[in-house]
């Protein structure tokens, strides 16, 4: 039969210890009474020696427990999970602790062996993981992760910061300089006298004591190649529109001038007068637009400084409301109850909003009922959002890449340089600019910081 449940394992001990201890004190009373009473001279010495070894024997039924818990915790401070208990516990009555130590052993040895693989898992991952990746410890230090950084660095040795900077000047400073969470483009030349563009990506964290910066970098030189060219495509064919357009004209004018310049009659030459006077109307309207060109592909840095966007849209409201309103479209401005702020140059986010408005105010021209919504918010990643909302038509989807071409434009006499500029003005400001169906109808244009 099994022991009753109310026989509990301490239970056991005290009644062990109890009559280790009861043994103990009797064999100390026969020593005494035959020291004091008897003249007995080897019997007391036969007891006094049996009185030492229960008393070392009650000492180390005592302490046997405990050095066996202390070696167990010493293992697994080691972690050593080859520890397995002392049989001899099984006579301290302390079997039930011998098979918990034991479980535990085997449960930590199963963790320990589940952390392993999963370690093992994370590293193959990383290693394989196309995109460069190493840390820099202490801003001095530098650990390559996976495969792919060390192709990329090749037979160079990049164990530290300064032999970075033998490699590529620019690293460093990205590296030193980069505020957490953003993204910077920059070259690192190959050993094939190559250059690749890359965009790098830092994350700070701290692994025991160390304060690592992550590093991550991403190869975009023949996606930006591809994108770089089907730009000037599309603005080569916008360019060559507009001047074929002026120059068309210009030309027929010329060839008119010169048929009447040739006869001499007073009406030939009125004529021709008019016509070269047309052809010079046409030069200058050509020039000014050479000249907004390199106006937009002159746009200066922007300064920097922090905003408020509450303030932004009230100055906005009170800016434009008036030429809004005399178009009888109406004019809602709405931001959070705790204000937001972001980095940027206010005169030309002023600009930008001034001519998401227009364009907005356009294509409200024939709706019924218009509305203009200047949004601040948060999007779901932090960022702050401001946003120019309209009820109009709203642009097709075809349409919403060829929009930030540089006069290109759905209107018909538009300039087609609102939303370039928009698009232009916010990556120098590290930001997006969005393009999405606005609810129920219209458009809605946000500018992400």
């Amino acid at each position: 039969m099994s022991a009753s449940p109310s026989i509990s394992l301490g239970h056991r001990f005290t009644v062990q210890a109890t009559g280790r201890a009861v043994a103990l004190l009797g064999a100390m009373i026969l020593l005494a009474y035959l020291l004091f009473e008897t003249s007995f001279i080897i019997t007391p010495t036969v007891v006094a020696l049996l009185c030492i070894a229960l008393l070392v024997e009650f000492v180390f039924f005592v302490q046997r427990t405990n050095r066996e818990v202390s070696r167990f915790f010493d293992s697994i401070r080691h972690a050593d999970f080859s520890h397995r208990v002392d049989p001899k516990l099984k006579g301290a009555g302390f079997e039930e602790l011998a098979r918990s130590m034991r479980e535990i052993t085997e449960r930590l040895q199963i963790l320990r062996n589940a952390g392993e693989s999963e370690k093992l898992q994370s590293r193959s991952i990383v290693e394989h993981v196309p995109v460069p990746m190493f840390s820099v410890i202490a801003r001095e230090r530098v650990v390559l992760h996976n495969h792919a950084a060390r192709r990329l660095f090749g037979t160079r040795p990049a164990a530290s910061v300064e032999d970075l900077a033998r490699i590529s000047p620019g690293l460093v400073k990205a590296i030193r300089e980069q505020i957490p969470g953003q993204s910077t483009l920059i070259n690192i030349p190959s050993e094939d006298s190559d250059v690749h563009k890359m965009t790098l990506s830092l994350t700070e964290i701290i692994v025991g004591n160390e304060h690592q910066r992550l590093i991550t970098l991403q190869n975009i030189g023949d996606a930006l190649a591809a994108s770089e060219l089907e730009a000037w495509q599309q603005m080569a064919q916008v360019l060559a529109h507009e001047i074929m357009n002026s120059l068309t004209p210009v030309a027929s004018l010329a060839n008119t001038a010169r048929t009447l310049l040739d006869d001499e009659s007073g009406d030939s030459q009125t004529q021709a007068s008019e016509a070269i006077s047309t052809v010079a109307q046409r030069a200058d309207s050509l020039m000014g637009f050479v000249q907004g060109y390199r106006r937009f592909t002159r746009l200066p840095a922007p300064k920097m400084d922090t905003l408020s966007v509450s303030e932004l849209l009230s100055d906005m409201e009170l800016l434009v409301s008036a030429e809004v309103l005399a178009a009888g479209i109406s004019l809602t401005v709405q931001t959070p109850a705790n204000d937001l702020q972001l980095r940027g140059d206010r005169q030309q986010l002023e600009q930008v909003l001034i001519n998401l408005v227009r364009n907005a105010m356009d294509a409200l021209a024939s709706i019924d009922q218009p509305e203009i919504r200047l949004i601040g918010r948060r999007n779901r990643r932090g960022r702050v959002v401001i946003e120019v909302q309209d009820n109009g038509d709203g642009i097709p989807e075809s349409m919403r890449d060829r929009v930030f071409v540089p006069y290109f434009s759905t209107r018909t006499g538009g300039s087609g340089v609102g939303l370039a500029l928009t698009r232009q003005v916010m990556i120098a400001h590290g930001g997006s600019v969005t393009i999405t169906d606005a609810e129920p109808q219209g458009t809605r244009i946000g500018m992400v910081f």
